[in-house]
């Protein structure tokens, strides 16, 4: 397979049908919290949330939780529809919005925290994460934090061949993975049968790609577009010393 086949197709087009049944939404909904407690300890005081990847909502119910004032952007239809259907009708003060988080027009010095949870690694550029880093300078306020996660070349690597992702009554979700070393990027071929009321199974499929960015690089472009970053660890709070599947980033915005 050569690397101008690493493309994705259909893309979270099929599976927000079944995402949160299928458990997708289950990593956001265990570390939000943890991630939250975290900054909280660390000084972080705010209410204006800015998700970014908001997905089906799933971190943008910890913070509303908490009382917090939630936007969350998403470029993909169908997982804002099922964001928005987990709060019709709620008392909460959040809203989602269907945008490219590279292009974000939100207002300017409004927010004390962006979030961006599982989700940089769907950017297949070095200037897309840029673009997204610009973004959430733009609309943070002076001083106030942006946190982030993403899987690293190692995390990425080490996927095996092929997984069953979810095995219920209900539904079934598989992948076979491609790890290329020259683009850094891994292919995921998801195939899902998602029981209809009919009784019989439906099948969808999908192609994701999901690329890699070396830790040190990544730094140096988030320190470019104006954050300086307080805190790089593994997801267990210990901090980040060049080995592990995933690491977070806490970083502030600069004058």
């Amino acid at each position: 397979m050569t690397t101008n086949q690493l493309v994705p197709h259909h893309a979270y087009e099929y599976l927000p049908l079944v995402y949160d049944a299928a458990g997708f939404s289950t990593y956001a909904t265990q570390h939000t919290p943890r991630l939250l407690e975290y900054l909280h300890e660390s000084g972080w005081i705010g209410r204006q949330v800015l998700d970014f990847g908001c997905g089906t909502g799933a971190s943008s119910a910890t913070f509303a939780d908490l009382r917090m004032a939630v936007t969350g952007v998403d470029s993909s239809v169908g997982m804002i529809a099922k964001a928005n259907a987990r709060f019709q009708g709620s008392a909460f003060d959040i809203r989602f919005e269907r945008a490219d988080i590279r292009t974000y027009a939100g207002l300017e010095n409004v927010y004390d925290l962006v979030y961006c949870l599982d989700t940089l690694n769907y950017l297949s550029a070095v200037k897309d994460l840029e673009l997204v880093f610009q973004r959430a300078y733009v609309v943070l306020q002076e001083g106030k934090t942006l946190l982030f996660d993403i899987q690293t070349v190692e995390g990425l690597a080490t996927y095996p061949l092929e997984q069953v992702l979810h095995r219920s009554n209900s539904v079934f979700v598989t992948s076979t993975n491609f790890f290329d070393y020259e683009s850094l990027s891994l292919q995921q071929h998801i195939t899902f049968f998602a029981q209809r009321q009919d009784g019989w199974f439906e099948r969808f499929e999908e192609t994701h790609v999901l690329r890699a960015y070396p830790v040190r690089g990544l730094l140096t472009i988030l320190k470019r577009c104006g954050f300086e970053a307080e805190y790089i660890m593994n997801l267990d709070f210990t901090p980040y010393e060049g080995k592990g599947d995933r690491v977070v980033v806490v970083a502030h915005k600069t004058a």
